[in-house]
């Protein structure tokens, strides 16, 4: 069976985003995934502070793609060596 492609708009900008049906999970992958609880996934999507798929009114998923992609955004690079503290 051959994975389709749909697009979708992002939560949070509403720009389309293409989303591969075999890269969605729910919340305890995505959560498990993230390595924080259930109640927080739930909590981020209520505040649309991460991306995810509406299904339904009920069903929500994640894309994996979307989470790296967000994750990414939020990393904090070190400081070198020689930085001060301000």
């Amino acid at each position: 069976m051959e994975d389709s492609n749909h697009v979708a708009l992002n939560s949070t900008t509403a720009e389309p985003v293409e989303v591969r049906a075999g890269d969605l999970m729910g919340y305890r992958a995505a959560a498990a995934v993230l390595a924080v609880p259930v109640g927080t996934l739930y909590s981020w999507v209520h505040q649309r502070r991460i991306p995810y798929v509406r299904l339904g009114p009920r069903q929500v998923r994640f894309s994996r793609a979307a989470m790296a992609r967000w994750l990414a955004a939020r990393a904090v690079e070190p400081r070198a060596a020689n930085d001060s503290m301000d």
